[in-house]
């Protein structure tokens, strides 16, 4: 490994599964988000593209903090705000991107620009979003120094830096759970999917 990176998956109506309505889903969420990122999820109109926005906004937060290390204990998640470049337009942030298409972010941390950090927010199918956090290897937080020693280079020159960030992203390779079982265990896998999603009568 030569630098941190951190991926993570949006997934929708991921509050639906508490039963929480979209303005109760924000309200449990208030200190997530900075005043600016708040402003830029209100502006998007329909209650359904302002949960989509913040969707994107909490995707990109997560795949940084995954990214670091040290995932919630970076606390409260407004300290990192992110700003879309270009800003996603109604039909973007309705899904309407391409799955291979990428809307480049900027954060920044504690009132900080992370200038050695990379972003990349993009679509999947099934109104799903993944964000791709790339940052400098002495951004890790590793308390034990373990994750450190699998470090190929331990710091990166300026050049390095900013060439593997200009490195051409691979495009996803989308695959369900049941393409990627070893094969013995593919009826079991069958079977236990029968049992949690029976069929409607």
């Amino acid at each position: 490994a030569e630098a941190p990176c951190g991926v993570a998956v949006a997934s929708p109506a991921d509050h639906a599964r508490d039963a929480k309505s979209v303005q109760q889903l924000f309200e449990s969420m208030s200190g997530s988000l900075s005043a600016a990122e708040w402003a830029h999820v209100r502006s998007r109109g329909s209650e359904r593209l302002q949960e989509v926005c913040f969707r994107q906004l909490w995707s990109l937060k997560e795949a940084f903090i995954k990214a670091r290390g040290d995932g919630l204990a970076f606390h409260p998640l407004s300290r990192i705000e992110f700003t879309l470049a270009p800003p996603l337009d109604a039909a973007h942030s309705d899904g309407g991107l391409g799955v291979d298409q990428a809307i480049v972010a900027r954060a920044s941390a504690d009132g900080c620009e992370l200038r050695d950090w990379s972003f990349s927010l993009s679509a999947l199918p099934a109104d799903h979003w993944v964000s791709v956090a790339r940052g400098p290897p002495d951004a890790a937080q590793d308390a034990w120094g373990e994750f450190a020693r699998t470090m190929a280079v331990p710091c990166l020159s300026d050049a390095a830096a900013a060439a593997a960030h200009a490195a051409p992203r691979g495009a996803w390779d989308i695959r369900s759970v049941a393409a990627v079982l070893p094969s013995e265990l593919a009826d079991g896998y069958a079977r236990a999917r029968a049992i949690d999603s029976p069929p409607l009568s």
